[in-house]
């Protein structure tokens, strides 16, 4: 669909009055989980996809794990799928790690908070699993050694969907392959994810990835890199916090906050408060946030050059 379509249905999922999308049969809206959706309606989807017993009201197929749910109508279904609810209400089936459904090509499972562990298999690593070397810290880490281990940690954490290690990922943008080595190092410089738009996507990720060619013409791939990002990253980026650039401000050591507009410096790339910086020319957030925006240098820098 397109980027403004997709905007715009995901502002209304996460509306709780607004059940013309639940209603539709659809739960999720890029990553975001459609707030009308209950607990009922959850258990009604994994009886539709995952149940694989009897189908007898009332019975519970021998084997069955504890914990079993049954939905109102008396049928077991296996534990269904939770559902990504940030910003929202209580997550859904009590607050469980949450799941997104159709959040990219692997249904994305993402942890629910920062941090989060990383899969594992047969109690090793994922990366031990697949016979391979821890990586090392993203400021070093190759394109090959940072793709082998993405590629791990998908397949450890989607073992049902095959995963092409030569091919992945299987997504053009602009005539060429999705550059997840350059995406992911860019956000993480500036903060990751949730950083939101106080990351410049189009003028300052963008040009940077091996996408970008000039004169390109492509529109609304802000949005576009977005989606990526959540589809492919945002759940390695959970499991890896220490690729993340510190959440605190260098001018006034202050986190995040309600009102709060985060820069990052081009050249040493620390992350401040855009409003710590009371320098008389430096302008408005919006000239840096916009397409193709100046670059933001911080008082530090701008001292010793």
């Amino acid at each position: 669909m397109s980027s403004w379509c997709a905007d715009l249905l995901t502002q209304l999922a996460r509306k709780w009055d607004h059940r013309g999308l639940s209603s539709l049969g659809v739960l999720g809206v890029m990553g975001w989980a459609v707030e009308a959706v209950s607990p009922v309606d959850a258990a009604r989807l994994a009886e539709a996809v995952a149940y694989t017993g009897s189908g007898v009201p009332g019975a519970v197929p021998e084997g069955t794990p504890e914990g079993i749910l049954v939905t109102e109508d008396g049928v077991p279904c296996q534990t269904p799928p939770t559902f990504l609810n940030r910003g929202g209400p209580a997550a859904f089936m009590g607050g469980q790690a949450t799941t997104v459904l159709g959040a990219g090509a692997f249904g994305a499972e993402v942890p629910a908070a920062a941090g989060a562990a990383a899969p594992t298999v047969g109690g090793k690593s994922y990366w031990e699993a697949a016979g391979l070397p821890q990586r090392p810290p993203i400021a070093q880490c190759s394109e090959a050694d940072f793709m082998r281990d993405l590629v791990a940690f998908v397949q450890a954490k989607h073992p049902a969907v095959p995963v092409n290690a030569d091919t992945f990922p299987e997504t053009v943008l602009n005539g060429l392959q999705l550059d997840l080595y350059t995406l992911y190092k860019e956000v993480v410089l500036r903060g990751g994810f949730t950083v939101g738009n106080g990351i410049n996507w189009k003028g300052q990720v963008f040009p940077a990835m091996k996408n970008f060619t000039d004169g390109n013409k492509m529109t609304g791939v802000g949005n576009t890199l977005k989606r990526h990002y959540q589809a492919f990253l945002l759940a390695y980026e959970e499991c890896h916090p220490e690729d993340l650039t510190s959440d605190r401000c260098a001018y006034c050591g202050g986190g995040e906050g309600p009102e709060k507009e985060w820069v990052s410096c081009e050249k040493c790339g620390c992350w401040v408060h855009f409003n710590c910086d009371q320098r008389p020319d430096i302008g408005t957030f919006q000239d840096y946030n916009k397409d193709a925006g100046r670059d933001y240098v911080c008082i530090r820098c701008a001292m010793s050059s």
